[in-house]
């Protein structure tokens, strides 16, 4: 998979600072890590709790056996490989595990050059724009406030209550889809911390609405942030 071999390097341009980087296959070994945390890469050793470069592609493993058991333990930089991605990916990791031949790779450079065309497509910018006027700003509050030690302040917390299952569940008897629930949540906590009546907050969506099949299942973060305002 490219992404696996993709990392970030700046450069000279105030508006795109930042430029993709895909390494060859033979220029970025794999990082890595036996069960004695030595990390096995051409060029040398390096700590396994160094911390991960964008310059570099931003992930490391480490694979560990004995009689009983094997693992394989992953850490990677999350805002470069969306779920999906890791989805994918893991998948593949099982069929080679298992000597099998995994399903054939989809080259992100479709896929880069849509998105590349959705983000100066002008229908685009004039509905962003529009919409953009009727958005009510929203400030991440400052927590600061909430840390002053005083008598006269305290605060409450309470872990959910609910298992993965049963809040599946509740939403569902809700007629409401988990994302729904949350961001309902969120909103209430945003409005009583920041004492807006309205609030906007960022809604992640996953991207992969590509019409061609094939690039639906690329291994390349496709996900997208959009203002949502409640």
């Amino acid at each position: 998979h490219e992404i696996l071999r993709t990392g970030f390097t700046t450069v000279d341009d105030a508006k795109i600072p930042f430029a993709m980087v895909t390494y060859l296959p033979d220029s970025a070994p794999l990082p890595w890590v036996t069960e004695t945390g030595a990390l096995h890469r051409r060029g040398g050793l390096a700590s396994l709790n160094r911390d991960l470069s964008i310059v570099q592609p931003p992930w490391q493993l480490r694979y560990s056996a004995n009689d009983s058991s094997t693992t394989l333990e992953i850490v990677m930089l999350h805002s470069l490989y969306d779920a999906r991605s890791l989805e994918i990916i893991l998948r593949d990791v099982a069929y080679v595990c298992r000597t099998m031949q995994p399903p054939r790779v989809i080259s992100p450079s479709p896929v880069i050059s849509k998105i590349i065309a959705m983000s100066r497509d002008e229908q685009s910018k004039s509905f962003w724009s529009e919409l953009s006027a009727d958005l009510c700003s929203t400030r991440f509050p400052d927590m600061k406030i909430y840390n002053h030690k005083s008598e006269d302040f305290s605060t409450v917390s309470q872990d959910f209550s609910l298992c993965r299952k049963d809040f599946d569940n509740a939403c569902a008897d809700a007629a409401a889809s988990m994302q729904a629930v949350c961001a309902a949540a969120w909103s209430l906590l945003l409005s009583a911390y920041t004492a807006q009546h309205r609030v906007t907050f960022g809604l992640i969506l996953s991207g992969r609405n590509f019409d061609e099949h094939d690039l639906n299942i690329v291994a390349f973060p496709c996900i997208n942030t959009v203002p949502f305002p409640i």
